[in-house]
């Protein structure tokens, strides 16, 4: 699931490197914080509607099936600041906004 999002943006940075816009990278970006949201969503869904219920008790196996759903919806809050960090540097907005802090991000 991250290799699209990162090929997007090798081929995103490659395009603001030549400086040759073919597009406007706001309607690039929109639809990629979309589908991360998306991504959001669902992971925190399934993380609830896995949860036992209140008269149940949480065991291991609930525990080991929420985990992964858990942890995807963790990593895509990052992905979705990291997405949003790149656009405002790449459209300009935030100047002081610097290559190190988005690789950071990233990371």
């Amino acid at each position: 699931m991250a290799t699209p999002l990162f090929i997007a943006f090798e081929l995103l940075l490659c395009i603001h490197l030549e400086s040759q816009y073919v597009v406007n990278l706001k309607i690039v970006f929109v639809p990629l914080l979309a589908f991360e949201t998306a991504i959001l969503i669902d992971n925190i869904r399934m993380c609830r509607a896995l949860m036992p219920g209140d008269e149940e008790s949480m065991s291991d196996e609930a525990i080991w099936e929420t985990l992964p759903h858990f942890w995807v919806a963790i990593s895509m809050v990052f992905f979705i600041a990291a997405t949003t960090f790149t656009l405002l540097k790449l459209s300009g907005d935030i100047a002081a906004l610097g290559w190190w802090d988005l690789f950071i991000n990233f990371g």
